[in-house]
């Protein structure tokens, strides 16, 4: 029976209009047998053109009970008030009369709709009929006026629950499906993010393999091209050849890793592997070594571990700056230092080179140094940058450490 009674109301949700004009023709049919078949009144008066034009009148607006609410009830509220106050024979014209009752209460706007419209029924229902019932000379209790206070009043409560439950389940649709739409666009911009930061990673790896690259393999080229080098500077060549290669490896390599982020199915080891921190710094100091690139690295402070994401950004500051040393300072050393403090780490790279460092950083229009900046101000630090007095260049960032 609840399986039929669920079947009946999806159908009757999906098929409105034809679902109101089912239930007007069965009232209609009600109204119409009742008005042929009267119950005997001796008081009543016989029926004639205007009770039936009166009993049509007061079915006829279920039709519109749905769209039109409130004009649908007042239409069949005056028609059955004229109805019983001219004395006619007592028919079902009051049965539609419960069915706009209802509807009105349960398909108007807005509360605010629902409480006018209610007392407007009530004032016609309670006051103009039970009037004209006794103008017309039948006597009528209190007992029954309440009884029909009783009945129309409970069709318009479980009309106004309806539609308080109707917008209620809408209200919590609404809120869903906002939910969720928020939800796809906080996935969305994550998703993005976590793209530009690895565009930013890709940037950071390959810029400093390259850059390491460059400089061994024309460190190998000028002792080739003389084609009677020694055996030291063979040696020094097939050194800087050996360099170039390892270097080309270990890039390839963690490209793949970062790359591997974007392709969760891949289960490799070099997806899986971790992102470099502080503990990755002497290894990527003898590789600047490697390059040409004298470094010093110097720790102040009591080390310890810092949170993945600073350690992260530290390490790609430092890969970065490197990186331009080589590629911008010239014949150069530099120093890279790194100081532990309470609520921060404080990371500087500096080098005395004569090279043209100055005029690129001048205007710092360059992708490395514009996404050490937002990566830095991304977790809230401080980014500085510029030529030394006396020459060389200088990058300092830094970076908070929630104290523990």
């Amino acid at each position: 029976m609840a399986y039929l009674w669920r079947r009946v109301s999806v159908w009757t949700n999906n098929h409105p209009v034809l679902t109101d004009v089912i239930i007007t023709a069965l009232l209609l049919f009600l109204v119409i047998m009742t008005l042929l078949f009267p119950t005997t009144d001796d008081q009543a008066r016989s029926l004639g053109g205007l009770a039936w034009t009166l009993a049509f009148a007061s079915t006829l607006p279920v039709v519109a009970r749905r769209r039109y609410p409130g004009p649908a009830l007042l239409v069949a509220t005056v028609s059955t008030a004229i109805y019983w106050i001219l004395d006619y024979v007592d028919t079902a014209v009051g049965v539609p009369l419960l069915v706009l009752a209802y509807s009105a209460a349960a398909y108007v706007r807005s509360s605010q709709d629902a409480r006018r419209v209610g007392f407007a029924f009530a004032a016609i229902v309670f006051g103009v009929i039970s009037a004209g019932v006794v103008y017309a000379g039948e006597e009528i209790t209190a007992l029954e006026a309440l009884g029909n206070f009783v009945i129309y009043g409970t069709a318009w409560i479980i009309g106004d629950n309806v539609r308080t439950h109707r917008n209620h389940v809408n209200e919590m649709k609404e809120r869903a499906l906002a939910a969720e739409a928020q939800r796809e666009t906080e996935a969305a911009r994550a998703i993005e993010q976590e793209r530009t930061a690895i565009a930013r990673e890709l940037h950071d790896v390959v810029a400093h393999g390259l850059s390491v690259m460059v400089v061994q393999a024309s460190a190998a080229r000028r002792v080739l091209q003389t084609g009677s080098g020694t055996a030291e500077e063979l040696a020094t060549a097939e050194k800087a050849l050996g360099a170039v290669e390892d270097t080309g490896r270990s890039s390839l390599d963690e490209m793949r890793r970062l790359l591997g982020v974007l392709r969760p199915d891949d289960h490799n080891e070099s997806a899986l592997a971790p992102l470099p921190g502080l503990v990755d710094l002497d290894q990527l100091v003898d590789q600047v070594k490697s390059a040409g690139l004298p470094v010093k690295l110097k720790i102040e402070g009591t080390s310890r571990s810092l949170p993945a994401g600073i350690e992260l950004s530290a390490y790609r500051i430092v890969q970065e700056s490197l990186t331009n040393a080589i590629k911008h300072a010239g014949p150069a050393e530099a120093q890279v230092t790194l100081e532990y403090q309470h609520d921060s780490l404080a990371v500087e790279i500096a080098d005395d080179g004569r090279g043209n460092a100055a005029r690129s950083f001048k205007h710092p229009n360059g992708q490395g140094l514009r996404g050490m900046r937002e990566r830095v101000e991304s977790i809230g630090g401080t980014f500085s940058a510029g030529p030394k007095v006396g020459g060389g260049y200088r990058v300092t960032a830094k970076l908070p450490v929630q104290s523990t």
